[in-house]
C-alpha cells in the first residue's frame, strides 16, 4: 500500500482473529492496528519534530494469529524464544502458521528498508 493510503489506529494488544480485525475497522474505518508507534508519535509531537512511521504489515485483516503471540515478544519487541518454543512444542500444528508469519514478517522489512531508502533519498534532495 502507498505511504499516506491508509488508515491506521493503535490497540494495546495484539489483534490475533479476523473477526476481531474486521470489528476494529468497522468501529474506527482504520485499515491497520499498530501497537507501538502510538508513544513515539505522542512524544515527537510534544517535542515539536516532524516525524513519520513507516510500518511493514506482516498480517492481514484474514490472517489467523495464534493467541499465544502476546506472549512471544516482550515490551521492547524482542522475542522470548523460550516460551515461544514451549508454546510450539504444546501446538505442533501452529507451525506451518509462524513459519508463515516469519516469511511475511520478513517481506514486510523489505518493505520497510526499500521505504526508507526512499525517504532518505527525499531528504539527501532537499
Amino acid at each position: 500500500m502507498p505511504p499516506h493510503g491508509c488508515a491506521i489506529t493503535s490497540a494495546d494488544d495484539a489483534v490475533c482473529t479476523p473477526a476481531d480485525k474486521n470489528r476494529i475497522a468497522c468501529e474506527t474505518g482504520a485499515d491497520l492496528v499498530d501497537l507501538e508507534s502510538v508513544a513515539f508519535a505522542r512524544s515527537a509531537s510534544s517535542l515539536q519534530w516532524s516525524w513519520a512511521v513507516v510500518r511493514g504489515v506482516s498480517d492481514d485483516a484474514l490472517t489467523h494469529l495464534p493467541p499465544e503471540l502476546r506472549r512471544w515478544v516482550d515490551s521492547r519487541g524482542r522475542a522470548r524464544l523460550p516460551r515461544l518454543v514451549t508454546d510450539l512444542l504444546g501446538h505442533p500444528r501452529r507451525l506451518p502458521a509462524v513459519f508463515r508469519l516469519r516469511r511475511h514478517a520478513a517481506a514486510a522489512l523489505r518493505a520497510v528498508a526499500m521505504q526508507l531508502d526512499q525517504l532518505i533519498e527525499g531528504l539527501e534532495g532537499r
